[in-house]
């Protein structure tokens, strides 16, 4: 029985050389019987804030904001 490979996709990575501006990642396209989550990538625009990327995921239950080109930290939960 051949086991499927897990999902993957990378957004962010400065070892693989990898910068994916805006995207958006939602469950009913990857696992469609789960409940619904959501994973967005954006740089956001205007004053102090230009140029900083951020990824927002949501699962539904919890809801955070993580900014990697800032050391990794979390903006909010």
């Amino acid at each position: 029985m051949k086991k499927d490979k897990p999902f993957r996709k990378v957004l962010i990575s400065a070892a693989e050389n990898v910068r994916v501006k805006n995207d958006e990642i939602k469950s009913k396209n990857i696992t469609p019987d789960s409940p619904p989550w959501t994973i967005r990538k954006r740089t956001l625009h205007g004053g102090k804030q230009e140029g900083v990327e951020i990824i927002e995921v949501d699962s539904g239950a919890l809801q955070m904001v993580i900014v990697p080109t800032r050391g990794m930290s979390i903006l909010s939960v």
